[in-house]
Formats: structure tokens, sequence, C-alpha cells
């Protein structure tokens, strides 16, 4: 059962989310970089009823990549059509010195993980632009405000709130720089609704209790976790972006889609493994 904290933030945040949907897609074709996943699905379940068209776009170096098949279902529950981008070793190592080209030209350091992780937008924007779609919209910034990232899970609530705060700042003011430009690379524009002005804020604003939820495995334990029989048997379990999965779930995200563990997109996507194997990193 939800609470009426946790209820009235829930309003709050699917108020402010759809807004700036609204406010920014209406009667646009919006392409969604897609990973079947609670972020990627929220944004375009609550762009349906505003934006002329959406089409959905999963990356994968193979058929079988986690997120190819993850958004496969997704996309089918959430009744969205969904393009598959099903990309080969050669095409990958050259779109890789591309986007190494882009993220320095937008002020960023070309690491192969930073490269690993834009190369999924690269493929995305491209195969939407070829489809004339010149608006994307995506789910970056979830991980940071709502503590997706598994290094979040290991440290103090204090640390975890600073750290989090300190990381959404800097991808709003910064790093988000260079997915606008792997977008524009291919004429299109970038919108974020997770890193909106009004969301952001009211994220920023949330306890961090409420973001990473000790002591509980999924969102169907959340009625028993503090019960004394489960709660030393749960205890050492979280789950990390609690209040925004219990937000996907209120609006009628199947479990499924609201319970997805997070997987970096470099490596749902497979595309890390295809760089290592290539050792993209060792070169001269």
């Amino acid at each position: 059962m939800i609470d009426a904290g946790e209820a009235k933030i829930i309003s709050d945040l699917l108020a402010a989310l759809a807004s700036a949907i609204r406010k920014n897609c209406e009667g646009k074709r919006v392409a969604v970089p897609f990973s079947g996943g609670v972020d990627s699905s929220l944004v375009a379940f609550l762009l349906k009823p505003f934006a002329s068209e959406v089409r959905l776009y999963v990356v994968g170096a193979g058929k079988s990549a986690p997120d190819v098949e993850a958004a496969r279902g997704a996309a089918e529950l959430i009744g969205i059509p969904l393009k598959e981008i099903i990309v080969s070793e050669k095409e990958v190592t050259n779109a890789a010195k591309e986007v190494e080209i882009i993220i320095k030209s937008a002020g960023g350091v070309p690491t192969i993980l930073q490269i690993s992780y834009e190369l999924p937008l690269y493929f995305a924007a491209k195969a939407a632009a070829a489809d004339s779609y010149k608006f994307l919209a995506t789910g970056q910034g979830a991980d940071e405000l709502f503590g997706g990232y598994a290094r979040y899970s290991t440290i103090a609530p204090e640390e975890f709130a600073k750290s989090s705060r300190e990381d959404a700042l800097k991808l709003k003011e910064c790093g988000i720089k260079v997915d606008q430009a792997m977008a524009a690379k291919f004429g299109a524009s970038l919108f974020c609704p997770f890193l909106e002005e009004e969301f952001f804020r009211l994220a920023l604003e949330i306890p961090a209790a409420m973001k990473i939820k000790d002591g509980i495995r999924n969102l169907n334990e959340c009625d028993n976790c503090l019960l004394g029989k489960n709660a030393g048997k749960l205890k050492s379990h979280s789950v990390q972006k609690y209040i925004l999965r219990l937000a996907a779930a209120s609006l009628g995200l199947p479990e499924s889609i609201a319970q997805r563990k997070k997987k970096a997109a470099q490596y749902g996507s497979g595309i890390m493994k295809v760089l290592e194997k290539v050792e993209f990193g060792n070169r001269d």
C-alpha cells in the first residue's frame, strides 16, 4: 500500500513530467531511444496522449542483446511501434570513431566507457533521422535523480543524497551537451523531460529513503518489508529508483517494466563487449 506521503510525491512528479512533455512535445512526431526499462518506458507512455506520433528505437549488437529483448516485450505491452537497430562489429567500430569526435566537440572526454555509452544514442538518432524524425525524447537523468546507479546503493544515505545531487546537476549543466551533440549530428533536437526545471526541482527534494528503498527485493514486498519476520531476511536487499518505479506502476505500466533492473546502455546493447573484442580502447 502506498502511503499518503508517497502518493503526494508520485502525484506531483507525474504532473510535472506530463506537463513538461505536453509543453515540449504536443503535436510533434517524437522518436524515443528505448531500452524497455522504467525510464524510457515512462517517457514513451506519457508521450502517447500528446505527440502526433511516437516511435521507439532500440539498439543492439545482436537480436538477443538484453535491451533488444526487453524493448521488444515492453513496446508490445505499452502499444507503441518499435524499430530494432541491429549493428555489426564493423558498424560499431566505424561509428565509435565518429562518436569520439562528437564527444570531443562537445567538451567531453572520449573514454571507451563514454564512447560505448553514447553509441546506442548515436545509432538510434541516425535511424530516427532516416525515418524523418527531428525530435528525440530520452529518459536521461532518472538514474542520477533517483539513485539508479549501483554505486549509490553501497554508500550511506547522506552520502548518496549528496553524490546524487552533484551528479544530476553536473549532467544538467554539462554532461547533457554530449547527448545533444549526438542528436544534432543527425539534425535532431534532444528533449530530456527528467531534466526539465519543475520536475528536476521536485526530484532533488525527495528524501533519499524514497529513492533507494532498503529491505525489499521488489515493489510487491513493500507492504511486508517492515514486518519482523521479513526485516532480517530482506535487510541486504534494496530497490533503486523506488519512488519512480511506484509512479510507473501507479500509471498502469506492467510489473515487468516498472521493476526491470538497471542495465547500463553500453552493456544492455552489447556494444561494450564489441569494443572490448576489437580492443578499441587500446589503439595507438
